[in-house]
């Protein structure tokens, strides 16, 4: 005959089996699929849609330009009361609707549209490479001294319709502190460089950068280059992250989560029965 616990005996055995029970179950969803946790993204507004940058004319959504109150958790430098340099936040219809000048008071759009926007309802940043440049930058928090951090983003590039000429482009990006902008205090690199033939365009390309963290807390900051002579050559910027890269954190799966709550609230649930007896 097969002995069985009675009482306080079956309860603790039941809460034993729920705790085995959980931990397998949480082990197994781990390791069902490890290549489709996403990695944990430092930056914030990424995508560039927590804004308040809107222009909307003759009834249509147009590119606006950016300021240091218009899009969340970025910040520029050489602002005025209107503008941060000649940089504007663009949709979707970018190649037909084109971005809205407020400084000269008129619609102006790509000579050549450089493609949909990488990323899906997304949008995206873009600057004049040569007329009222201006960094870029967010502060960043929860870095570990010493760590490699992968930086990714999406870019393009374009010549606005009406001018001719051609130019190579690039963003320059650093990670650091410091008053100055430069290798030393941000360790500056290029992007690889895009060729945009006179009134034309370079696609969309997705780069990954590599830096090491020298502080808990540094900016991430952009800039936008071109040669010299270009008339005018913009550059756009989308979909950025940045991850551990030494240490990566994976972000939790909609169904780790679920069978791990199940489990506390079975833990619980088994807890209070053994108390109300």
């Amino acid at each position: 005959m097969t002995p069985t616990l009675q009482g306080a005996s079956a309860v603790r055995f039941a809460r034993v089996q729920l705790a085995v029970a959980c931990v397998a179950v949480a082990a197994i969803a781990s390791a069902a699929s490890p290549a489709k946790a996403d990695l944990v993204n430092l930056v914030q507004n990424g995508n560039f849609n927590d804004t308040t940058a809107t222009t909307i004319y003759n009834g249509v959504q147009v590119g606006t330009e950016t300021t240091n109150s218009n899009l969340a958790a970025w910040q520029f430098t050489g602002c005025n009361s209107s503008n941060c340099g000649f940089s504007f936040l663009v949709n979707s219809n970018l190649g037909s609707t084109g971005w809205y000048d407020q400084q000269d008071g008129h619609i102006s759009t790509p000579g050549t549209n450089p493609g949909a926007l990488p990323v899906a309802g997304s949008n995206a940043f873009m600057s004049d490479a040569t007329y009222e440049t201006q960094y870029m930058y967010q502060s960043i928090a929860g870095l570990h001294v010493g760590d490699s951090y992968t930086l990714k983003f999406w870019q393009a590039s374009f010549e606005q319709s009406g001018y001719t000429g051609g130019f190579t482009s690039s963003w320059q990006a650093g990670l650091g502190n410091g008053s100055t902008f430069n290798a030393a205090n941000y360790g500056v690199q290029n992007s690889s460089t895009m060729t945009v033939a006179s009134g034309g365009a370079a696609g969309w390309t997705q780069q990954t950068l590599s830096f090491v963290a020298n502080s808990t807390s540094e900016l991430l900051a952009f800039f936008a280059t071109a040669s010299s002579g270009a008339q005018p050559p913009f550059l756009l910027l989308d979909g950025v992250s940045l991850t551990d890269a030494t240490n990566p954190v994976n972000v939790p799966e909609p169904a780790t989560l679920t069978l791990s709550a199940a489990c506390v609230l079975g833990l619980v649930a088994a807890r209070r029965r053994r108390h109300a007896r």
